[in-house]
């Protein structure tokens, strides 16, 4: 058998390599290429290849598909390296979610084959349980964990322990068993002490952590017990012959080893938990002095012999350490070095340890003035680091502290805790603690504590902690606020807000806020009016400052929903601070309705690329409150149904408005809508009105004239021309519109102007009848529909479409609002109809509407001297007479060789004595 000393050296060879590869992937198998096909078929080929290119992760899903289907004889071996695969994964998993999903998949193997070799998977799987309670633990010794999350850490390591103990238990059997065979001799004897030499490392690592599992559960709890089971855990791994290891014994040569002197610090642990204080100071001491011991090691050494000598009152012994500490290793400072404060967790630990260790003494024994004076150091070497919020949590702890000296830190802590004493007042003497004290006692407590915070705030170091600085000043503005001085209060919470940062920095303005509205209530029930006044524009413009400097806060949200109009906020500003309202927050339904209107107003201002983009967004929004419209409705009853019903329609409709306007209108959300508010009705039995219900027949009309279903379009403007005037007039104008873009981008075809003309003509005909369309609205469609008629009749001779065209113009003529082109196309139209007598008005009309000598001018007198010579000949060759002597050549060309051409007819008309026209 191999002797002991060897043993342990090759025990912890191995274990040592384990620890230092914990970090690392494990390294691809370097198979050769030639090796890539063997006799174990087509499933090994992809393993060995998986393995070389180190794709652990497929390599794995690979060897668990194989397990589901394998014979009996071939899965304890699947099982072994899939088992080695998880155990490799579980040592370098840098995450939780990761860690938990490989934890299932390794209890699901170990389930389906419970006798594959799976030590280092079960050893790895507790190390995952393990690290996250040793967490605790050490948070535990500074006190920085609650008592349930100390208690789950403290049965997790109890069933830990046990756990691991009991598998180095079934690997020392198995070890026994192997040491046997080898004694006995064997072929395979190399393969044997490779065994051997794993098995060993296992029982070491399972042991090493049992050990620290035992140690942490009986630090946390005191029991000795399990410091005892620690002992017996780290003597295996120590290579001890007993159940307690031995100093004498304790392999020096190997605390290189940071396993080896972390276990050696674990004895230590334990012997000081059971009382043998000495024998612990001893163990640490070989620790501190050895210099083969690893600094990571080293570094912990100092705290856990503080911890024994505080719990024994060992004083000097615990300040000789502490100093050293300070001073490099040295009792006194050296020369032109300053002394170093604790590390803070370190200072933390001791002032904790010396604070509970004199909590039993009487408050007269002399040993209390020497364990002070050391917990008082201790707290000034946090003190000096900044560290003020670990002196206000143990002051929280202990209820006071030997803090000494006259500097910010002590001042702050006393009006800390003047200004706790005048909460507790406020609170006792049956006032509204959020409010003002009506209570003389109190507002004088709150006035004592404002004194001591004062001289904290002002004190020459406090410029050196700011944060907390900044915390003292909006203590102070809250006595303020408290005692009713609230303008005062307010004043120093700006102040505070100008040195302050990050969230002391909006807690500092919106304390201020808050005062402020106190101060402008007491104002407002006073017959002040202008001290109401200035107080009003301040609080707005401190509310304005907020609101742009903290957007994101649901202190902002609150503010603008309260204040809205006062602050003067833009819509995209008041949106952007109403939609940073998390689900979950009472204001979040409140301020999503907000954000809607808000939204909306923003999408209507908009224009072109702007309103698409604003509009995609605030349908999104608008939808999601629609659909909690929806859901509220369900959920009440009578007059709140009801209300809930009418602010449904009242989203629907804009929802509507602003998916139909968009270029490519949304027509599934528009649907979506509609379908909301029939649900809602029917669920509900509640009709709504004819108005309304028009509306929503409208918006059909919109979705069908999208979707080119033209059947449907017409079933339900027949349906509105009887049930709604206005509907029906907004419906046909909608299919005017539409018909317009439709034509602008194909202006030649004839079925567009066709459809153009008949819905320009049901426009016409609902403003006739008392609609809502304007004289120039109505003039503007006449002329569209007049000049898309005009175009059927040249394209197509429908001479229907050629009388449309006159008629409407006429129409224009007669009401006055026909312009050039219309009277143009009316002379030219009412010819062709025979219509002399009408074509000759549109002509004298342009003409007089016209500026004398342009081409336009021209061109019209031309037309009705032609005109006017066909029926009276004789006005004819007045009216050329007139035109010739004002311009003897015509006119520019055309119309000057046209009018000398005019002037020889009317000559011959005139030498002919006849009445035929030229």
């Amino acid at each position: 058998m191999v002797n002991g000393a060897i043993e342990l050296s090759l025990a912890w060879v191995a274990i040592t390599v384990s620890f230092a590869s914990a970090q690392l992937p494990s390294r691809p198998l370097d198979v050769p290429s030639s090796e890539l096909v063997d006799s174990d078929g087509p499933d090994r080929v992809v393993e060995a290849y998986l393995s070389r290119f180190g794709l652990t992760d497929v390599l794995a899903e690979q060897l668990r598909r194989r397990l589901e289907t394998a014979e009996a004889g071939e899965r304890l071996e699947i099982a072994e390296r899939l088992g080695a695969i998880y155990a490799d994964l579980l040592a370098v998993s840098r995450s939780d979610t990761e860690t938990r999903r490989l934890e299932a998949q390794s209890r699901e193997l170990l389930e389906a084959v419970p006798n594959a070799g799976s030590h280092e998977l079960r050893i790895n799987l507790a190390k995952a349980r393990y690290l996250p309670s040793e967490r605790t633990a050490e948070r535990h010794r500074i006190r920085l964990v609650g008592d349930d999350e100390a208690a789950t850490a403290r049965e997790v390591l109890e069933t830990l322990a046990r756990e691991l103990r009991q598998l180095a238990g079934e690997i020392t059997l198995e070890i026994r068993r192997l040491e046997g065979v080898e004694d006995r001799g064997s072929a395979q004897i190399n393969d044997i002490r490779d065994r051997l030499a794993d098995r060993r490392r296992l029982r070491a690592l399972a042991s090493y952590y049992a050990g620290w599992s035992s140690t942490y559960l009986a630090t946390m709890s005191g029991r000795s017990d399990a410091a005892r089971d620690g002992l017996r855990a780290f003597a295996i791994v120590l290579g001890a012959d007993d159940d307690i290891p031995s100093l004498e014994r304790l392999p020096r040569g190997l605390l290189r080893r940071e396993p080896v002197s972390r276990s050696a610090l674990g004895v230590a642990v334990c012997l000081g938990v059971l009382g043998r204080t000495q024998d612990a100071i001893e163990w640490l001491e070989e620790l501190r002095g050895n210099p083969d011991v690893p600094d990571a090691v080293r570094r912990q050494v100092l705290s856990r012999h503080l911890t024994v000598l505080a719990r024994e009152r060992r004083w000097d012994h615990l300040d000789l350490l502490v100093n050293e500490a300070r001073n490099g290793g040295s009792i006194r400072p050296v020369a032109g070095e300053a002394e170093q404060p604790l590390k803070v967790a370190e200072a933390r630990l001791l002032a904790i340890e010396v604070l509970e260790s004199v909590a039993g003494l009487a408050l007269d024994d002399p040993r209390r003035n020497e364990a002070e004076r050391i917990a008082s150091a201790a707290l000034s070497d946090l003190v000096a680091q900044g560290e003020v919020g670990h002196v206000l949590d143990l002051l929280g702890r202990y209820g006071s502290l030997p803090l000494g000296g006259d500097g910010f830190i002590v001042r702050y802590v006393r009006g800390l805790r003047a200004y706790d004493r005048a909460r507790q007042a406020h609170a006792d003497a049956g006032d509204d603690p959020e409010r003002a004290t009506n209570d003389d006692a109190v507002r004088a407590l709150y006035i004592d504590a404002a004194g001591l915070l004062t001289e904290a705030f002002d004190a020459t170091d406090a410029p050196r902690f700011a944060g907390e600085r900044a915390k003292c000043g909006l203590l102070l503005g809250l006595c303020g606020y408290y005692r009713g001085a609230y303008v005062r209060a307010a004043e120093r919470l700006e102040t505070v807000a100008e040195l302050a940062q990050g969230d002391e920095r909006e807690e500092a303005v919106w304390l201020a806020l808050v005062a402020l509205d106190a101060a402008l209530d007491d104002a407002q029930a006073s017959p002040d009016d202008a001290r109401a006044a200035e107080l009003s524009a301040k609080r707005d413009q401190l509310a304005a400052m907020y609101l742009s400097q903290f957007p994101k806060t649901e202190r902002a949200a609150t503010l603008l929903l309260r204040r809205a109009a006062s602050v003067g906020v833009e819509d995209e500003q008041a949106a952007a601070v109403l939609l940073s309202v998390r689900p979950g927050s009472p204001l979040y339904a409140t301020a999503q309705r907000q954000a809607e209107a808000r939204l909306y107003r923003v999408v209507r201002a908009a224009s072109g690329a702007e309103r698409e983009r604003q509009a995609a967004r605030y349908l999104t929004i608008a939808t999601e409150v629609l659909e909690a419209d929806r859901l509220e409705a369900f959920q009440s009853e009578g007059e709140a149904a009801a209300d809930a019903f009418e602010s449904a329609q009242f989203r629907a409709r804009r929802i509507l408005d602003t998916a139909l306007s968009l270029p490519t209108p949304d027509l599934a959300v528009v649907e979506r809508t509609l379908v909301v508010i029939d649900e809602i009705g029917a669920r509900l039995g509640l009709d709504v009105d004819e108005q309304t219900a028009s509306e929503w027949v409208f918006r059909r009309v919109q979705i069908a004239a999208h979707r080119d279903q033209s059947g449907q379009v017409e079933a339900l403007l027949a349906l509105l021309e009887v049930e709604s005037d206005a509907a029906y007039e907004s419906a046909v104008r909608f299919l005017y519109n539409r018909s317009l873009r439709i034509a602008e981008r194909s202006p030649g075809d004839v079925a567009t102007l066709e459809d153009l003309v008949r819905r320009g003509r049901a426009v016409l005909e609902a403003a006739r009848e008392g609609g809502r369309t304007s004289v120039a609205e109505a003039a503007a469609v006449r002329d569209r529909v007049s000049r898309a008629a005009a175009t059927l009749w040249t394209e197509t001779g429908d001479e229907a479409m050629r009388d449309t065209a006159i008629a409407y113009d006429a129409r224009s003529l007669d009401m006055g609002t026909a312009g050039g082109d219309a009277l143009r196309r009316l002379g030219r139209l009412a010819e062709s109809a025979g219509n002399d007598a009408l074509a000759l008005d549109a002509w004298r009309t342009l003409s007089a509407g016209a500026r004398n000598g342009t081409r336009e001018w021209f061109e019209a007198r031309y037309h009705a001297i032609r005109l006017l010579a066909r029926t009276e000949p004789s006005k004819a060759a007045d009216a050329f007479a007139q035109h010739e002597a004002l311009y003897p050549d015509g006119g520019p060309e055309p119309w000057g060789e046209r009018f000398k051409a005019l002037g020889r007819e009317l000559q011959s008309v005139q030498a002919q004595g006849t009445g035929g026209a030229p």
